[in-house]
């Protein structure tokens, strides 16, 4: 062929070259930099498919079947490319017919690979020739993983020494203990006639796969080889579990879905591994074989599960791939189905069809690792790397197990090569993902701390902005309460000196009102009329002053009580008596029990004397006073017999200079029941009205028998500047 490079052609048109551009492009971001960069993952990926071209072309290279010769030297002699087979589809002939000379056989390249054959059997013929110095004792090995049942007729010695053919049982239903040779693979003891030739022929059988490798040692050998298989596949094994556990605990801790379906699925397929290498029935020798092939089938379902699973964990975003994020879930579902199918010993139904749903999911892999990394997600490369050897690997053995592809010996090595890689590579895409994912959160962490000192900042200004504010505000408010208790000091003070200021003149008009009295007796009667009148002004503005004048006292004489132990019964009584001589005839009944209690007598007497005046001065009625012991004090009540007062002008009545509209025309100043209550709550008591029982009100006084601590102290100043001034007690 001859290639002829011109000058004048064109290079490949813009968009074909930005197409082009955009597929490697994160092929190459997603490789490390270095003198490899955007290069590593497109020559990795290639070398993994030429490996694999290169293992089926190898493995489908004609072998012409011939005898297999043997000499002095051989220790270990494979039977691939000299292999016969026949097939038996009823499965009744017997060893005479199936090798007779005229039985067709056919040659095979490589080893022999039948298949699924529920029925019948296949029958594999090995032509021996040994050598002048290859005779003796040899051991058959037949690694026939997947074959229940395989009966051998190969050349041994009987007890007399005689070579004949002889009868011998091997395959996954034989007993552990009944085998030739106790170990995980089949083997067949033989001996061998020097330049003797001798056909070994082998009957297969069963409802799994159909595949057998033959391999002849020396018994030397073949104990260097089963010790040397021991040791690779408990340390692959156990490195598996390992990493399993690990796995495992990685996902409770971090509650990672994918991690810890890898850690089940890397669980299952080292279990599934060690069944299909033989070794379960060295562990398990007093389980029966069958049992042995059942659970062996489930376990091999549910690593299909646990892998299912543990690529839609990883690629199973609904939103980037639906269709086959169903699909998925569809082949873990089905072969969750296939596990109770194959405990009931119909795994030879559904394995083909479980084998379609392993090849769809080796596809899918590859496919949806190429998406992420177009994506640019983190740990795409190792995805595509893993489940592209996955894929490579399964669809190898897909076809091997279906009958599409012949066996050979690259497939034993080369497929679990395959399978360590890709649960290498998965392993460290989500260790990948998981440190991308940890950068992020440190990322996040760090942006969630700058802003959260931001905010700290902006909320300590306004804290110390609020603050101040609040202090200038509390600063005018005390100011302002300043300014209001030195007026209202100031207003005291400029009543207390009025007030003071008027009694003089007043008391002046007063004594001239009485010597006019006295005078004018022989006057006319206008004219003692209007001297009356003056009189009566003068007494009304005096007692308005005195009045103003008690309100000042009575307010600084309660802020503390001159204590003292009083008869509070006789002391109302003494009251009562003095207002009803000014009675005009009013009936005033008092029961006052003598009942002893701390208090102040002088402004007790007020409380006594308000309650009685008013009752006195807003009633026509009879009045009822009454002393008596309730709840650890006393109780004062006062009764009348007037119109009574409404129910809701009951709380109004006790404020300050408060007057009922009924009592306009009566004389007063609205203080007298504010100071009932003032004092009344000094002594730690209470006032109530409510209705009498004959109509009318009813006031009701609580006192204690002993004051609280707080309410004692000395108020002698208050009454002395009270009592020089001149006043009285309203």
């Amino acid at each position: 062929m001859t290639i002829i490079v011109r000058a004048d052609m064109r290079p490949p048109p813009p968009r074909l070259r930005r197409r082009w551009n955009d597929v490697l492009r994160p092929l190459r971001g997603a490789c490390p930099s270095g003198p490899w960069d955007g290069w590593a993952a497109p020559v990795g990926i290639a070398l993994l498919w030429l490996l694999a071209l290169a293992a089926f072309i190898g493995m489908a290279m004609p072998v012409e079947a011939s005898p297999l010769r043997l000499d002095g030297q051989a220790r270990s002699v494979s039977g691939t490319g000299h292999l016969e087979t026949f097939y038996d589809p009823e499965g009744t002939l017997g060893v005479e017919q199936a090798c007779a000379p005229t039985t067709p056989f056919t040659s095979i390249p490589g080893n022999f690979n039948g298949s699924y054959t529920p029925k019948g059997a296949w029958w594999l013929r090995l032509k021996v020739e040994p050598g002048p110095a290859a005779g003796g004792i040899w051991w058959l090995e037949i690694f026939a993983p997947y074959t229940d049942r395989i009966d051998a007729y190969v050349p041994d010695a009987d007890v007399g020494d005689t070579i004949s053919v002889r009868h011998k049982e091997a395959g996954a239903l034989k007993p552990f203990d009944a085998r030739e040779w106790p170990t995980f693979t089949n083997v067949l003891r033989m001996e061998l006639v020097a330049g003797q030739p001798a056909d070994l022929c082998i009957r297969l059988s069963g409802k799994r796969a159909l595949n057998a490798r033959l391999v002849l040692w020396r018994e030397a050998d073949l104990v260097g080889w089963l010790t040397l298989n021991i040791l690779v596949i408990s340390l692959a094994v156990g490195a598996a579990l390992i990493v399993s556990l690990g796995a495992l605990i990685i996902a409770a801790w971090l509650r990672s879905a994918a991690f810890g379906w890898y850690g089940v699925y890397v669980g299952a397929v080292s279990l599934n591994f060690l069944a299909n290498s033989g070794f379960w029935p060295v562990l398990f020798r007093s389980v029966d074989p069958s049992s042995l092939l059942r659970l062996q089938s489930m376990v091999g379902c549910f690593s299909v599960m646990a892998g299912a699973m543990m690529a839609r964990s990883i690629f199973g975003a609904p939103a980037h791939a639906p269709i086959a994020n169903k699909v998925i879930l569809a082949i873990a579902l089905w072969a969750a189905v296939c596990i109770p199918v194959s405990a009931l010993g119909y795994y030879g139904v559904v394995a083909p069809y479980l084998i379609v749903g392993v090849f769809t999911l080796a596809l899918l892999g590859p496919w949806l690792a190429l998406r992420m990394l177009l994506r640019r997600e983190p740990a795409a490369m190792w995805y595509l790397v893993g489940f592209t050897t996955y894929c490579a690997a399964t669809i190898w053995f897909a076809l091997v197990v279906l009958g599409l592809a012949p066996l050979n010996d690259f497939l034993e090595w080369g497929y679990q090569s395959a399978g360590l890689l890709h649960m290498a590579a998965t392993f460290a895409g989500l260790a990948s993902a998981l440190q991308a994912g940890m950068r992020e959160r440190q990322r996040l962490e760090a942006e969630l701390l700058q802003a959260s000192q931001r905010n700290m900042l902006e909320l300590e200004r306004a804290v110390e902005q609020r603050t101040s504010a609040l202090n200038e505000e509390v600063g005018a408010r005390r100011r302002a309460e300043t300014a209001l208790l030195k007026a209202l000091k100031e207003q005291r003070n400029f009543l207390a000196m009025v007030s003071h200021e008027f009694r003089t003149p007043l008391s002046t008009l007063r004594l001239s009102v009485t010597l006019l009295e006295r005078g004018v007796e022989a006057a006319d009667e206008a004219l003692k009329r209007e001297v009356e009148k003056m009189r009566r002004a003068i007494l009304r503005l005096s007692g308005l002053i005195d009045t103003f004048l008690a309100e000042e006292w009575l307010e600084r004489a309660t802020m503390t009580i001159q204590r003292k132990l009083l008869d509070i019964g006789a002391l109302t009584a003494d009251v009562v008596r003095e207002l009803a001589a000014h009675a005009q005839g009013r009936i005033v009944r008092a029961e006052c029990l003598p009942i002893r209690i701390d208090g102040d007598p002088v402004l007790l007497r007020t409380v006594v004397d308000n309650l009685v005046g008013n009752a006195l001065k807003y009633t026509d009625g009879s009045i009822f006073v009454s002393v008596s012991e309730r709840d650890a004090g006393v109780l004062i009540c006062v009764e009348d017999q007037g119109p009574g007062i409404p129910a809701d002008q009951r709380e109004e009545i006790f404020d300050r200079y408060y007057r009922a509209p009924e009592a306009i025309t009566k004389s007063g100043t609205g203080l007298g029941l504010y100071l009932v209550r003032l004092i009344v709550e000094k002594h730690g008591g209470h006032v109530r009205l409510t209705d009498a029982r004959d109509g009318g009100s009813r006031f009701e006084v609580w006192l204690p028998e002993r004051l609280p601590p707080s309410s004692t102290g000395p108020a002698e100043d208050a009454r002395t500047s009270h009592a020089a001034s001149g006043g009285g007690v309203a």
